[in-house]
């Protein structure tokens, strides 16, 4: 799906491509149209504990450790796209955020949106809020 981002064009299959081939981070869906807006592309992805130095024992109960999973998921994920990001055109922004951890796949689900750098900066917020509703 191409979306208009200020003035680049975003393939999100291109972009889907390069996250999984440049990250450690699995893209689960294109969640584009449920930012409900043009100018923005959005992505579900996921995130392997392993790679956070987390193994198969982690108590997910313990709300201590899970704030932390997911703190050092947004870290890794924001530090890892960042160069895929950059590849698609210097006016992108991008947010981040882990919102829940899978228990059968060991993994942390993070939702990214892609937008200009002229309207990020007062819809970003909004279009992550509206991902996490979906």
């Amino acid at each position: 799906m191409y979306r208009l981002l200020g003035n680049e064009v975003l393939d999100t299959e291109e972009l889907a491509k390069h996250v999984e081939s440049e990250t450690g981070l699995r893209v689960r869906e294109d969640i584009s149209n449920a930012t409900k807006r043009d100018d923005a592309a959005a992505l579900r992805l996921e995130l392997d504990i392993s790679l956070l130095g987390y193994d198969d024992t982690l108590k997910y109960e313990d709300e201590q450790i899970m704030n932390e999973l997911m703190a050092k998921s947004d870290e890794y994920a924001n530090a890892e796209l960042k160069a895929v990001i950059s590849h698609f055109g210097e006016y992108l922004a991008y947010d981040v955020y882990s919102y829940s951890f899978d228990e059968v796949s060991n993994c942390t689900l993070l939702v990214m949106a892609v937008m200009s750098t002229e309207n990020s900066h007062r819809k970003m917020r909004d279009v992550i809020k509206r991902l996490l509703t979906v």
